[in-house]
């Protein structure tokens, strides 16, 4: 799933475990894979405002989008997704390889042997046959899919229909925002399209987020030569920008690395001063959320965002307001931006956790 935080999360595998619990259990037969529904269940562990919707019972979870959540039956080797209902019942059968959210009544998937990636309607029937070796979200009646290996492919745009209307030549290409698309070209250097194709901000980036409220980020690098033990050696000094809808270079945060804008902030990775540590920039630039988390997402629903504190095995999640204060504990493994009124968790330990819903 494209939008993963900058601290991105590792993949591992796991044995299948629950913890202290009361379980009622059914055995989900899909495509010849046994898979396990939690119907109901009392985690007696869970404590604070947060309570589960749809109890932890899954391998992984996206955030619900147009009524439908994806979920992972299985691990991320062998395991398959399928979209459930806000009741936790499956909606569309797990029987997909990756996915990624519903936007416009369709989601893309991946499936088969080679993998190809199609898009299926909200009932689980291809709308878009399964064609392209990599797919993203449909966005202003546009998708980016990719055609050939990721070595060598090219991105274009394709409509509802599945026709080309951007032909394939990007190296890399995100959805449509407010009218402009973030894509990059052979020489590794990223701009914006329109919906006809043209460049409206050139490609002079060495790396570009979407647009989200009026401003993308962007990343310039600088080369320079240093002499170390008589040999001369390339440094990059990389520096991160938002710029407005006409490319120009608009805010300067003060931070090492910086992600796109919601409710007003924008996920920042410290400078010298907290290496490594993530907080939350304004439009100014400035740090209004103090670097102090290992982990940090978005802005979601509500006013919310996931932060984890501690690494690896150590690592706990859970969410904070625009100021920065605790609302929901980090007890999670791991957590996701709320919507539509619940956030994707997973809960219990590293390596055995297993993936629900909390509400606010």
């Amino acid at each position: 799933m494209a939008g993963e935080p900058i601290a991105a999360r590792p993949h591992r595998k796991r044995a299948t475990r629950f913890g202290s619990a009361s379980v009622l259990i059914v055995l989900l037969i899909c495509g010849g894979m046994i898979g396990v529904l939690v119907v109901s269940q009392i985690w007696s562990s869970i404590s604070g405002p947060a309570k589960f919707a749809i109890e932890p019972q899954f391998d992984d979870a996206y955030p619900f989008s147009q009524g439908l959540a994806a979920v992972r039956v299985g691990d991320s080797e062998t395991g398959k997704w399928g979209f459930i209902w806000k009741t936790g019942k499956f909606a569309i059968k797990p029987q997909f390889s990756a996915t990624d959210r519903f936007a416009e009544g369709l989601a893309p998937v991946g499936i088969g042997s080679p993998e190809k990636w199609g898009y299926v309607d909200t009932s689980g029937q291809f709308v878009v046959a399964p064609q392209f070796d990599l797919a993203q979200l449909f966005s202003g009646g546009y998708a980016p899919v990719r055609v050939g290996d990721n070595q060598t492919g090219k991105w274009g745009y394709i409509n509802r229909q599945g026709q080309f209307v951007i032909a394939p030549r990007f190296t890399w290409a995100n959805p449509f925002v407010d009218g402009l698309a973030t894509v990059c070209i052979e020489n590794g250097k990223c701009g914006f399209i329109d919906a006809n194709g043209s460049f409206a901000v050139r490609p002079e980036f060495d790396w570009a987020d979407s647009f989200s409220e009026g401003l993308a980020s962007v990343r310039i690098d600088d080369y320079s030569k240093v002499s170390l033990l008589g040999q001369s050696q390339l440094v990059v000094e990389s520096h991160y920008w938002f710029i407005d809808k006409t490319g120009n270079l608009t805010v300067h945060p003060h931070a090492e690395s910086a992600k796109d804008f919601h409710s007003g902030l924008a996920v920042a990775e410290g400078g010298n001063d907290s290496p490594g540590k993530f907080g939350y920039v304004n439009k100014n630039g400035d740090f209004a959320i103090a670097p102090q988390f290992d982990f940090a997402d978005a802005f979601g629903e509500g006013g919310l965002a996931p932060v984890g504190i501690g690494r690896g095995d150590d690592v706990k999640c859970g969410y904070i307001d625009r100021t920065g204060t605790f609302v929901i504990q980090p007890k999670f493994v791991w957590a996701r931006p709320f919507s539509e009124g619940l956030g994707a968790v997973e809960y219990g330990d590293y390596k055995t956790g297993k993936w629900g819903y909390i509400a606010r």
